[in-house]
């Protein structure tokens, strides 16, 4: 099997090597895509699906988010915020004293909760990062919303989630 500089095993859009028939998944291939576990599930779903199923698609990758189990939780989804405040293409809105403006981290007394949300040029959510006690479950919430190419109009326009809900987090973004 052919493996990239870094030892993995490079592998198609099909997730199959240079080896005919011989596939691979998971942390050992190279790809863009973060070596989480979420990752290598979707990889294994795709590749029984498409065995089992005799297809021929090609991979396509959900929305995966990341994270860093410590405290404060630190989570990452979509456009990294660094990728976007180097490109012109994006929009980044910063709510750096979430505690002041948010009921939720005021009465956690997180007072260093942090959201970055990512958008681009249509205006439409597509990558956002969060420092605090609850990241994980705020940022498993917007991955619906990156998905869907939800813009922040048609969240506040269509939706009103239960408070506190990402709705309320996103219409602070100018």
């Amino acid at each position: 099997m052919q493996l990239s500089k870094r030892g993995s095993i490079i592998v198609d859009d099909y997730l199959e090597t240079n080896a005919k028939g011989v596939y691979a998944a998971g942390d050992v291939i190279e790809k863009k895509q973060p070596a989480l576990v979420p990752t290598a599930h979707f990889e294994a779903t795709y590749l029984g699906d498409q065995l089992v199923n005799d297809k021929h698609d090609p991979i396509h990758y959900p929305i995966i988010g990341a994270s860093a189990f410590t405290f404060p939780q630190v989570a990452q989804v979509g456009v990294s915020v660094d990728e976007a405040r180097d490109n012109d293409e994006y929009t980044v809105v910063d709510m750096d004293h979430m505690f002041n403006t948010d009921m939720e981290y005021a009465g956690k007394n997180d007072q260093s909760a942090k959201l970055s949300l990512v958008y681009n040029k249509q205006n439409q959510l597509v990558g956002a990062a969060e420092s605090s006690q609850n990241a994980i479950d705020d940022l498993n919430g917007i991955i619906p919303l990156i998905g869907l190419k939800i813009t922040k109009e048609q969240l506040n326009n269509s939706y009103q989630l239960i408070f506190p809900a990402v709705n309320f987090k996103t219409e602070f973004m100018g």
